[in-house]
Formats: C-alpha cells, structure tokens, sequence
C-alpha cells in the first residue's frame, strides 16, 4: 500500500512489536488492515467528499479478534496525523467508537489503552503528545477538581467509590504484568487538578496520566481525545448540545474525524435500528464538508452484511466491503447445539415428556465425528 512515510512507519513499528511478541495475525485481520488503511494512499486525490464516504465491516466469530482488526490500522493512522501535526498541543477527535453495552466500552477501552501506549512510546521519542482516549457514558463524572462545586462532589462520589488514597475508577482495572487491581484517582491528585490515574498496587508503579486519557465531561469537551468510546443514547442525548461539537468532532476541516466504528451491528435492527441509522445521518450531517469518514463495523453474525450496513450508514450501494475468515482459515474445536420449546396448552401435551423426546430426537439429528 502506498502510504505517506509517516503513516507506514507508525504502522511499520506497531506490527513489528507485534512480531517481537510472538503474535501471529490471522489473515483477516490482515485484510482488514489493509482495507482500512488503502483509503489513506498518497496517489488518491486529496480533499474527499461525502461521496467519498466508504464502509468495511467485519464478521468473524465471537473472540477472534475483530477489534483488533479495527483498531491495529486506526492507531496507526492516528499516530501519522499528530506526528505530522505542526501544533504539539492540538487535540481533536479522529475516531468515534460506538459500542451498545457499557461493559463493553469498558473492556475494549482498557484494550485499545494498552494498544495505544505502543505506538505512544514511538510518538514520545519523536517529541509528540500520545494518543488521547475518552470515555462518555453514564459513570463519567461531570467535572472535579480542587475548587469544584459541592455539586461535582457530589456527582463524583455517586459515580466512583472514594476510598482510602483517592476515588476508585470504575472503567477497568491494571493489567501490567498480571496485575489487575484497581486504578485510583489520588486526592493530592485533584487537588493539584491533575487528572491522572495510579494502580492501587504500591509495587506496581502503573500510572496513566492526562495527556493519555480524560477522564471528566469537562476534560472531553475542552480538549477532545483522539478516541472517544461513546454509546447511541449519549451520542443522541449530547449531539444537539453546543458544548460536546467538537468531542463529537464536529469542527473545521481538517480536523475532524476519519472514522465511525460501530460494534456489535447486528444489534441494530428494527425500529432500533431505524433510529439509530437517523442518529448516524444526524451526526454525518454536521460535519464539514470536506470530511470523508471510514465507517468500520463489527459483527459476528449478519446475513448480507454489505447491504445491511450500506442501510445503516447511509452508503451507496457498493461503498461498502466485507471483510471475514475464509473457511479454510477456521479451526473447529467443537459445537454447541441450542434447543428452545415453546408449550401449547391447546395440544393436551406434557411440556417435560415432548422436551425429553425432543432432546432425543435432536441427538439423532447431530452430525457424526470422524
């Protein structure tokens, strides 16, 4: 793929440490990068449209490592845009993650945070700020610091439990080394208005500072990461409120977002779905109209995915790609077979005696194994 330098050197090194590890890519996460990531080649024309626009989703099986397929080319691509930023404190959103379930959010936030710090350590040697994730949803306190308000006290302690050194944060725990106790939010911390996070563990020395992560209302909305982790209800309830545009990306051009991650597709049909896909063109809408936005998704089961995902974003027909494992690819290590009865009281029939002979019948029904 033909990338500008910086781009493939970030990308270069994040598969490279990787590589050191041991890691080996499955050929579809390999696709996908390359899917994602050929958008960015220097011998397209610059200063795309709407119609530009472009969908990949991706369909994989549950714990194959789908994420990782959106996030290993983002970062990278992420890390290409504040190398070459001339302004060393510029801070704008590039990706807005969409996910349906708060855990959800969590554990993907903790992921991409330590996916992050890879490419991070390569920005900091280049004297560049790292990549900046947000995270907005319901336990995202509003604001606090030294001389906050009794109000955004308050709201911090119904949010986070306070403990003994600091309050406790409630998005995910340490992962260094095996870890995973708890982060804190140290009182001396507040009080010199630092938002900053230190592993309860004394021993462990794990701390994620501000220029890493926001972890106010008030933070995301002043200076906006470069990741937000956000859900459809708090993107429809904040969307029409001035003071969350720029979180949401919605500035001048060139700094706005590239990319729309939506996880967890198949979860958005029916009148749901409907509302969620007019969100998507409220949100689209407003941004400038220079802006061409990746919209990537991840499944791991839909039937036409293309097309389903054209309907959802507002793509045209044949904007949209699919990316999943080949079956030669999948390794069978064993299937589950699920069974659901409903009763009918007008048939007379015991429900236990037609389950048993259902369950019988079905164990006939199973295929044989070599």
């Amino acid at each position: 793929i033909d990338l500008g330098q910086s781009h493939k050197d970030y990308l270069e090194k994040l598969l490279v440490s990787y590589g050191q590890s041991g890691f080996l890519f499955a050929q579809f996460q390999v696709d996908a990068t390359r899917a994602i990531s050929s958008r960015f080649e220097t011998s397209q024309n610059s200063g795309s449209t709407k119609q530009n626009d472009h969908g990949i989703i991706v369909t994989a099986g549950t714990g194959s490592g789908k994420t990782l397929s959106f996030y290993l080319p983002v970062l990278a691509r992420i890390a290409s845009r504040i190398s070459d930023e001339s302004e060393p404190e510029k801070y704008w959103l590039q990706c807005l993650a969409i996910y349906p379930r708060v855990e959800l959010q969590r554990d993907q936030f903790r992921s991409t945070l330590q996916e992050a710090r890879r490419l991070s350590n390569f920005l900091a040697q280049n004297n560049k700020r790292p990549i900046r994730l947000g995270l907005l949803y319901g336990g995202t306190p509003t604001l606090y610091n030294g001389s906050s308000t009794e109000d955004a006290q308050l709201d911090l302690q119904e949010k986070w439990k306070k403990g003994s050194r600091g309050y406790v944060c409630p998005h995910f725990t340490c992962w260094e080394n095996g870890c995973d106790k708890p982060f804190i939010w140290p009182f001396e911390s507040i009080r010199q208005n630092k938002e900053e996070l230190i592993c309860s563990d004394a021993n462990c020395g794990n701390k994620i500072t501000s220029d890493e992560i926001a972890l106010t209302r008030d933070s995301i909305k002043n200076r906006p990461p470069d990741i937000l982790f956000t859900s459809s209800e708090m993107l429809n309830r904040n969307l029409s409120n001035n003071d969350y545009r720029t979180a949401f990306g919605i500035r001048k051009y060139p700094y706005s977002p590239e990319f729309l991650l939506i996880d967890e597709v198949h979860l958005y049909s029916g009148a749901y779905g409907a509302q969620f896909a007019y969100l998507i063109r409220r949100w689209r809408s407003q941004l400038p109209k220079l802006t061409s936005i990746s919209f990537v998704g991840l499944s791991a089961t839909l039937v036409d995915a293309d097309k389903f995902f054209e309907r959802l974003t507002g793509l045209s027909d044949g904007r949209c790609l699919v990316v999943s494992p080949h079956q030669t690819e999948l390794e069978v290590e064993g299937v589950e077979y699920l069974i659901a009865l409903k009763g009918d009281p007008l048939s007379k029939t015991a429900l236990l005696s037609t389950t048993i002979q259902a369950n019988m019948l079905l164990s006939r029904m199973l295929d044989r194994t070599n």
